[in-house]
C-alpha cells in the first residue's frame, strides 16, 4: 500500500488496509464466459472516461495515487456505481433525518448503515450486470459464476464508498456532525468482533441488495424508508447494545 503523510491517509488506511486486504486472497479470477468481454472492454472505460472528467473529483479523489485501489478501476463500470451508490445513501440519511434523527445519532447506525451500503452496492452491480445479459446474451438469468463474481465486485464498490464515508462524511464532515449527529466510528466496521456480535446484519445485507436491484431500474424507491425500518428492527432487536 502507498503511504503519504497525515492525518488523512492514516484514517483512510484503518479502514481501507483491513477490509481490502481480506478480500484479496478469497478474490477468485475475473470470470470469462462468453459475451463477458464486450462488458469488461466498455465498462473499464466508462471508470476511465470518469476520472479524466473530474466532475466528481471529491467522490473519486482516493482513487488517484493509491496503488491499493488500482483494482477497482478493472470493475466494470465501477465508478458508475459509485456514483449511485454515493447519491442513493445521502437521500436515505437526508430522508431518515427528517423522520427519525434520533435513530442517525444512535451507535447502531454505523453498523446498520455499512450493511445497507454494501447490500445497496450488490444489488446495484448485479442488476446491471443482469440487464446487460439479458440485452446482449439473452439471458434470462445471470449464471451462478456471474453471480457470484457480481458480489465481490459489490463489495469492493461498497468497501471504496464507505472509505470515501470515513474521510468525507456521507454529506461531509461538518453537516454529519453538526446537522445529524453522526460521530466519526466509521473504522470501527473494520473490526469483526464488534461485527459479529450483531448476526441480523447479514439480513440487513439481503435487504439492501433487493432495494438496490430495484432502486437501479426506478430511482423514485424509497431508499429513505427502507433504511429507516431497518434501523427501527435493528435498534429493538438490540436494545441493550452499542456499537463502539
Amino acid at each position: 500500500m502507498s503511504t503519504k503523510n497525515g492525518e488523512t491517509t492514516v484514517r483512510r488506511e484503518s479502514f481501507l488496509s483491513n477490509a481490502w486486504s481480506n478480500l484479496r486472497p478469497a478474490r477468485p479470477p475475473a470470470v470469462r464466459m462468453p459475451g463477458n468481454d464486450e462488458y469488461f472492454s466498455i465498462g473499464r472505460q466508462s471508470n476511465a472516461a470518469l476520472i479524466e472528467q473530474r466532475q466528481d473529483e471529491g467522490l473519486f479523489s482516493l482513487v488517484r495515487g493509491n496503488d491499493t485501489l488500482e483494482e477497482l478501476l478493472d470493475i466494470p463500470y465501477a465508478l458508475a456505481h459509485i456514483k449511485d451508490l454515493h447519491a442513493a445513501m445521502q437521500l436515505a440519511v437526508v430522508s431518515m433525518g427528517e423522520e427519525r434523527e434520533d435513530l442517525i445519532a444512535s451507535s447502531l447506525f454505523f453498523p446498520v448503515f455499512g450493511a445497507f451500503a454494501l447490500g445497496f452496492a450488490i444489488g446495484l452491480v448485479t442488476a446491471h450486470r443482469a440487464r446487460h445479459a439479458a440485452t446482449y446474451q439473452g439471458l434470462e438469468t445471470l449464471p451462478k459464476e456471474d453471480q457470484q463474481q457480481c458480489r465481490k465486485w459489490g463489495v469492493m464498490v461498497a468497501v471504496y464508498y464507505i472509505t470515501k464515508v470515513e474521510v468525507m462524511g456521507i454529506l461531509d464532515k461538518e453537516t454529519d456532525k453538526q446537522i445529524y449527529r453522526i460521530d466519526d466510528h466509521w473504522r470501527l466496521l473494520a473490526d469483526d468482533r464488534r461485527l459479529q456480535q450483531f448476526a441480523r446484519l447479514p439480513a440487513c445485507v439481503g435487504t439492501a441488495a433487493e432495494l438496490g436491484s430495484a432502486w437501479s431500474d426506478d430511482e423514485s424507491v424509497d431508499v429513505g424508508k427502507a433504511l429507516t425500518t431497518l434501523m427501527v428492527e435493528f435498534s429493538q432487536h438490540y436494545a441493550e447494545k452499542s456499537f463502539h
